[in-house]
């Protein structure tokens, strides 16, 4: 039964695709712009900007010698933020997981603000 409503939403969407997919686009973009800000002065990660899609896959610097995993713990007892960590996509656990499609235009400042400052506090050792 889930599938056949699936499909049902599916076809919706796509019948309306030429009203809903500009303003998606638009919205993905300004999200991409916000974190490429964010990113390029949060100067301990790195990652490839990517060509497409509301997704992101940025790692910790090596050589800052932040723990990844206290950095994850802070990030989501501390400030109420998630990322996916490597391990769950095979990589080492300096790298996470960053999609910026869903949350909104407002919140995801906040979002990227917090895992600053959970870098903040790992780097000072709370």
């Amino acid at each position: 039964a889930h599938s056949v409503i699936d499909e049902a939403i599916a076809l919706a969407i796509l019948r309306q695709r030429a009203t809903l997919l500009p303003e998606i686009r638009a919205i993905a973009q300004r999200h991409q712009r916000i974190v490429e800000q964010w990113i390029t002065q949060e100067k301990r990660l790195a990652w490839v900007r990517p060509e497409g899609g509301v997704v992101c896959f940025p790692c910790i610097q090596p050589d800052l010698g932040i723990d990844p995993d206290a950095f994850h713990r802070r990030l989501n007892e501390q400030y109420r933020t998630w990322l996916g960590p490597g391990h769950w996509f095979e990589q080492d656990a300096r790298f996470f997981r960053l999609g910026f499609g869903y949350p909104s235009t407002d919140d995801l400042p906040v979002a990227l603000q917090n895992i600053s400052r959970a870098l903040d506090d790992v780097e000072r050792g709370l």
